[in-house]
């Protein structure tokens, strides 16, 4: 790993991903995650994760229909 690489990993494994979103849903998702106590990143996380289980299971249901 380079350095640059290294230290974009936390210490639980973690790495980082640049993505990029209209300013007014990053102000949305900040707001959200001090109302909630939580974190920006634990919201896009939460969210992202819904997002795969979803894609995922509707892959597998059409597979398992041929």
């Amino acid at each position: 790993m380079g350095n640059t690489e290294a230290s974009r990993v936390r210490a639980d494994g973690r790495r980082q991903l640049l993505v990029y979103l209209p300013p007014e849903l990053i102000k949305d998702v900040k707001k959200l995650a001090v109302d909630d106590d939580t974190t920006a990143s634990a919201i896009v996380e939460e969210a992202v994760r819904q997002w795969v289980e979803k894609r995922t299971s509707v892959k597998r249901d059409e597979h398992a229909a041929d």
